[in-house]
């Protein structure tokens, strides 16, 4: 008698392939920190290349984020402190400013929706989530005065 074979027991003759790792999108939009000098902006320390570096960070994090939603934006002019917490002057004796936005931003996580209060110094590779209980936390921390960066 022949033997019957079923089409699932057959192997396959050419090797699997490894899967690729997934790349993420940036939909052409990949920002870089210009080498090149560029203006500051008035009345700041910061300047027009580190303002553009941060308006393309701020697009990748909520573009990876898909649960991060803003809902509020601004900026503000941080003053910047020294290592000892003394203000920073120029020669003319204003203060030293940098460059701060503030964001509240609402976060779904887990089928939850909390409020969070989210800093960035622009030209620091820093942020600072900060959760919160209510919008109107959320609200009161940013329309706080700004607290002074401090340098190394």
């Amino acid at each position: 008698m022949p033997e019957v074979r079923r089409s699932s027991s057959a192997k396959p003759r050419h090797p699997k392939r490894k899967p690729r790792p997934r790349r993420l999108r940036h939909h052409g939009f990949a920002p870089t920190l210009v080498i090149e000098p560029s203006p500051t902006l008035p009345g700041s320390t910061t300047t027009e290349n580190e303002m553009l570096f941060w308006a393309g960070f701020f697009y990748r994090l909520h573009q990876r984020r898909k649960r991060l939603i803003p809902v509020h934006i601004k900026t503000l002019d941080c003053p910047v402190a020294g290592s000892d917490g003394s203000p920073l002057t120029c020669g003319d004796g204003r203060p030293v400013l940098m460059r701060c936005v503030r964001e509240v931003a609402l976060r779904e996580s887990r089928g939850h929706l909390t409020w969070e209060f989210i800093e960035y110094t622009v030209g620091v590779p820093a942020v600072r989530f900060q959760p919160c209980s209510s919008l109107n936390d959320a609200l009161s921390r940013f329309d706080a005065a700004p607290e002074p960066v401090r340098r190394a």
